[in-house]
């Protein structure tokens, strides 16, 4: 449930499941998936147009805004927290992404990844590690990987906003929603 509703929009998609407090606000194309707990405080949590927020991931703006660029995917299991994500980043499955720190653009996080507080995750390599450190230089191989989970997200997010459009309607027609 979006909780002031500017993460909704015609191809936006929020999952039902999905937990939004405060002020989240989401651009065109954005997928905040099942599970994920999204909780601005005080702050703001911003998302760029295509990006996607994969299931049962936590971002907490408790100590800060949190800013993710466009066509950005945050993986699975991830728990942000304060950070500025860039554009064209990756951040893998699993990984914790402290208060403070500050992914560039054309990053990728390997799931696991831990970044320090305040770290500074520089452009155009893969990280990985706890903490994380810098491992190699993205190839073209990996942007197209990471280009391509764009596409699918988006159209993950647009097949599940019909489907939950549906299941709406048809909860108000059997009198069940």
């Amino acid at each position: 449930t979006a909780g002031t509703g500017e993460a909704s929009g015609d191809d936006v998609f929020v999952a039902h499941t999905a937990a939004l407090s405060g002020r989240v606000a989401a651009g065109p194309g954005v997928g905040v998936f099942f599970g994920c707990k999204l909780e601005a405080a005080a702050n703001a949590i911003v998302i760029g147009k295509n990006s996607n927020v994969q299931d049962n991931t936590v971002i907490d703006a408790a100590q800060g805004t949190v800013r993710i660029g466009d066509n950005t995917t945050i993986g699975h299991n991830v728990h942000l927290r304060a950070a500025s994500i860039g554009a064209a980043a990756l951040i893998g499955i699993g990984s914790l992404v402290d208060a403070g720190t500050v992914v560039d653009d054309d990053v990728l996080l390997a799931a696991g990844c831990v970044t320090r507080p305040g770290q500074h995750i520089e452009r155009g390599r893969l990280w990985g590690g706890r903490p994380a450190r810098p491992i190699a230089r993205l190839d073209e191989a990996k942007r197209e990987m990471m280009a391509a989970i764009i596409g699918q997200y988006r159209a993950y997010g647009a097949a599940y906003r019909e489907a939950q459009a549906r299941s709406v309607t048809q909860g108000r027609e059997t009198g069940h929603g």
